[in-house]
């Protein structure tokens, strides 16, 4: 088993060959699309994978990864640590016909060459694991909705409004009525 420093690339047929395993890390300032997503890229990404050959010589990338992230809360726009982790099971394969001839319960990477870019591959599971919408948890958000108009509100949830809402079929409604008034 390797630990240490993950290798941005490695020879995924020949890691696989031998059943190689490998534990380390990747800052996060090494992952460009993530960086985009996060509050800041300092900390780093922890991962295991273990690089196998499975059923009809399949290679396969079977790992975890863990990472303590700052994002920015869409409330209140202030950042929050948050932690991800998730795991996979990687099946790699030469083209786009051998993706389509897995199993629908493999998840596929293709990889046309005998090497792998291990941070573009860990970085794709990053973002997907980031939440749709980043928030603090309940009660931890310094945002505080405030409204202005408190007889508006009550009016609203009343029932009665003085705002006009727009009412796209509203024309139909009425090219009905007259429709059925007609006959």
């Amino acid at each position: 088993m390797f630990k240490g420093p993950l290798p941005a690339e490695v020879n995924y047929r020949k890691f696989a060959g031998n059943s190689t395993k490998l534990e380390g890390t990747v800052p996060v300032s090494a992952f460009g699309r993530l960086k985009e997503s996060i509050a800041n890229d300092k900390g780093e990404v922890q991962a295991k994978l273990e690089f196998r050959r499975g059923k009809k010589q399949k290679t396969l990338i079977i790992g975890h990864i863990s990472a303590n992230l700052e994002l920015v809360c869409q409330n209140c726009l202030e950042p929050f640590a948050t932690g991800l982790e998730s795991s996979f099971r990687w099946v790699l394969v030469v083209d786009e016909d051998a993706l389509i001839a897995l199993n629908s319960d493999d998840e596929g990477v293709i990889c046309g060459e005998d090497s792998v870019n291990i941070v573009d591959l860990l970085e794709d599971e990053l973002l997907v694991s980031l939440p749709m919408v980043a928030k603090h948890n309940e009660g931890e958000c310094s945002f505080v909705a405030q409204h202005t108009d408190d007889d508006a509100i009550a009016a609203t949830s009343s029932g009665e409004s003085d705002i006009d809402t727009y009412q796209p079929f509203a024309s139909l409604a009425e090219l009905k009525n007259q429709f059925d008034r007609s006959e």
